[in-house]
Order: structure tokens, then sequence, then C-alpha cells
């Protein structure tokens, strides 16, 4: 009795260790390939035409990717999903793309369509305050940190005040659909038992995006390498140019239509020291560091061009006007290099009949807002009588300078 008790216990003993062995190899395995995923659904996604636009996954500190998440047949609905999250590397979030971590994504309706089986998320984060709070606890969206859907279109056609003001923007793609969707009230948390898996050792996600305790494994390098290849020099410096190449046609296509209402102010800008055009109109283009609006200085006398910025617009517009186009006319190099080094900013209210002034007809339907600065203003409705601004701040923009 007493040795066949000794075989029973022998025989557990080894079929216990048989399964504490095999186990984390299935379970590695399974984390592999939620990784490979990942990376095919960011491949595929980035591949659509209309898709998330290149110049906010350029500014996005990380990115996360549920591939095929569930919608859970319970009362009250719900779904749940697994994913990886992976953040540029370095203390400033600028260098490649790193090592993943595992993440869940839990609760709340995420709006999926009649049938759907699964649908594949993208989350990006584009505040550095967002990831960090996400590496290390359970955030729930739009309540901890401010979410919304994200805007689409590979050439940058989205919101500028969505992108300053959200945390996190996350898109869907659903039976072959792909847009913007709202995950508000669901959560986000690192999954350290699917790290630790993953990795075959205890590790907090922390410790795999912050302080690179790891190499990123074989399993992530088509979605590292897409990432990479997506916001690379050589792609930003394409970004760069093309977003120069908008903003000159925006400033042509203003000057056009300030000439065609007001025939006179062609000959003020052509023989001004310089002029600058700005709009605050639905900008097609996405700018790092931008707020509402874009625009272009340029020097007469030299050619030399300045990007800039517009900030806080609120110009004295009527009902149902939708945008505001400005037009400056610098009368010498002095207020010309003042406004474009230093900047300007409109600091109370700024109000102004458009006048014909000491400058004389040359100047007419333009305002003098400053000493040797004149300013004409397009809405929709046409060449605005009265201007007022409040709070309007111009500014270079450095990342195109």
């Amino acid at each position: 009795m007493k040795c066949c008790r000794i075989i029973v216990i022998t025989v557990v003993a080894v079929a216990t260790l048989v399964g504490l062995a095999g186990a984390p190899a299935w379970a590695q395995e399974k984390e592999r390939a939620r990784v490979e995923n990942a990376g095919l659904v960011m491949t595929e996604i980035l591949n659509i035409p209309e898709s998330i636009p290149n110049n906010l996954l350029m500014k996005a500190p990380c990115v996360v990717i549920f591939p095929s998440v569930l919608k859970l047949a319970f009362i009250g609905g719900g779904s749940y999903g697994r994913g990886v999250m992976t953040c540029r590397t370095g203390q400033d979030f600028k260098g490649p793309w790193g090592a993943p971590s595992m993440m869940a994504l839990e609760g709340g309706s995420f709006g999926f369509q009649a049938g759907a089986q699964a649908t594949d998320f993208v989350l990006l984060l584009m505040k550095k305050r967002a990831a960090s709070s996400v590496l290390t606890s359970k955030v729930k969206l739009g309540a901890d940190a401010s979410a919304a859907a994200g805007p689409v279109g590979r050439t940058g056609e989205a919101s500028l005040d969505v992108s300053m003001r959200t945390e996190i923007l996350s898109y869907s793609r659903s039976r072959g659909l792909f847009a913007g969707v709202s995950l508000g009230g669901s959560t986000l948390r690192p999954d350290n038992r699917a790290n630790q898996k993953l990795y075959g050792k205890r590790l907090d996600a922390k410790d795999i995006v912050i302080k690179e305790e790891v190499n990123a494994p074989p399993s992530a390098a088509k979605l590292l390498a897409t990432l990479n290849e997506e916001t690379s020099v050589k792609a930003l410096e394409s970004d760069k140019e093309r977003q120069q190449k908008e903003i000159r046609k925006m400033a042509q296509e203003t000057l056009q239509q300030l000439y065609k209402a007001e025939p006179g102010a062609e000959e003020a800008v052509k023989h001004a020291a310089g002029y600058a055009v700005f709009s605050d109109r639905s900008v097609k283009i996405l700018l790092a560091g931008s707020g509402n609006g874009v625009g272009l200085a340029v020097n007469n006398r030299s050619g030399r061009e300045t990007f800039m910025n517009m900030l806080q617009v609120q110009a004295g517009l009527g009902m149902g006007v939708e945008k505001s186009d400005v037009v400056f006319v610098f009368e010498n190099e002095k207020a010309l290099d003042s406004f474009v080094n230093s900047g300007w900013e409109f600091g109370g209210q700024t109000t102004a009949a458009a006048k014909v002034g000491d400058a004389g007809a040359a100047m007419s339907g333009a305002v003098s807002v400053a000493d040797g600065v004149w300013m004409y203003q397009m809405t929709d409705k046409g060449l605005a009588a009265d201007i007022s601004a409040t709070g309007t701040k111009y500014s270079r923009d450095d990342s195109l300078n």
C-alpha cells in the first residue's frame, strides 16, 4: 500500500510539473499571436486611403491596437478586448517605437455595427500624461482621460481643436469599414499577466515602456516596422513639404478672394514691404503645435517665407459665418520683422471699422491695427466692414521653418 501511495504521488507530481511547463509555452504563443495580429491590423489600417491622419500619428507618443474585440452577450452590453500598446522610446517619446506592453480594454458599448462579430480598435495617446496614466493604472476613458472619436483622412483633413484638447483619439474597423469611434465609458489598463506570459518573467507595463528593461519580441517586428516607417524622418520631411505647399495654396486663394472683393488691395500688397495671410476656416492640414489657424508671412523684398500659427481666433463674425481669413499688409520691414520674430497678440478687444485712413485709397477696406500695419478680414460673406478680435495670437511655427 505504501509503495502504491508513493507511485501515485510521484505520478501526480510529474503530471503537475509537465502541466506547469507546458502552460507557459502555450500561453506565450497566444500572446505572440496577439502581438502579430496587432501588427497586421495596424498595417492594414494605415494602407486604407481614408485612414489615420499621418500628422496625428507623428504627434502621438503611444499607440494601442486591439485586434478583434468581441461584444459580450450579457445584460447591459459591454465589450472585452486584449491588445498591445507601443510607445516611442526615450524620455521625451521622440525615439523609435519600442517593445510592446499587453493591454486590456473593458466595459462600455463600443458602437458595434449590426451583425458585427468583432471589431479592431486603434487608440492614439496624444499626451504624455495620458501615456503615463495608462501604463500605471486603470484609466476610464472620458473621465480619467479625455477621449474622442479620431478624425480620418491620410492628408490630414482633421479638426485642430480635437487634437489639441483630447488626450486619446480612437478608431474602429468593422466589416471593412474604418472610422473614428467614441470609447467613452470603457476602461483601459495594463495586462501584466499577459506581459509575464509574453516575456517569460514578471514585468509591469512601465518596466517595458518607460524603463525599457526588455527588447521587443520577434512577434512585434511587423508592428514596429510599420510604425517606424510611417513616422520616419523621411516621412516627416515629406509631410512637412506637403503642409508648406497647402499653406502656400491657402495664401494664394485668400489673396485672390481679397483682390476680387477689394481690387485696390492687390497694389497695396505688391508694393508693401511684406504681407501675411492667415486662415481659421475648417483647416485641411494638421500642424504640430498649431491651434486654430495657419498662416504665411512673406517679405516682398527678399522673398523670405515664414510659416506661422494663429491661435484662439475670436474674430467678430456674424451669425452663420464659418470662416475668417486675415491679410496683414506691412508698410516697412521693421513692422514685418517684429511681427514675424516676436509674434503679435490682441490682448484685449480690438475693434475698428474699415476705412481709407491716412494711407489713402490704396488701403481702402483695410483697418490700421498698428503703426505701419494694416489688416483685411475676409469671411464667408465677403470683405468684413467691421473687424473685431479678442485674444488672437500670431506666432512662428518652428516645426515648419
